[in-house]
């Protein structure tokens, strides 16, 4: 169907798409059933590729100990607040490359993040550093 502009085809396309629906949802469900390997390993793929985008961008050592291995090293909101973001919008560095990777955000080792988190958002690497 030709249409003459974008916006006629996304509404006509929109209105399909809440007419079937439960039919596609069906169909997607089924398809992951059957495929469950293929859809995990594309996940997986997607998914690294996501994450080495990021490392790319907000660099690849924890920015308090200086930690190096890809393993051990997560994105850190620097403001706090990371639990209810990504409860919001799902795998934080599919966001971050979504998003166009905003300021707000560091490389942290699991240890760094979870320290600030429970010490109150100073790293325990930094307040043994001032004492």
């Amino acid at each position: 169907m030709p249409y003459k502009n974008k916006d006629e085809e996304k509404a006509y396309y929109a209105c399909w798409y809440e007419s079937n629906r439960e039919r596609k949802i069906a169909q997607a469900n089924e398809y992951e059933k059957v495929n469950r390997e293929r859809v995990n390993r594309t996940a997986r793929a997607r998914n690294a590729r996501n994450r080495e985008k990021c490392f790319n961008h907000y660099g690849r050592e924890c920015a308090c100990c200086g930690e190096t291995e890809l393993l051990f090293l997560t994105f850190d909101h620097i403001n706090g607040g990371g639990r209810r973001h990504s409860l919001k919008v799902g795998y934080i560095p599919r966001w971050l490359v979504s998003q166009g990777f905003p300021d707000g955000f560091q490389v942290l080792c699991m240890n760094c993040n979870l320290g600030r988190s429970i010490n109150g958002g100073v790293c325990p690497h930094q307040e043994k550093d001032n004492a």
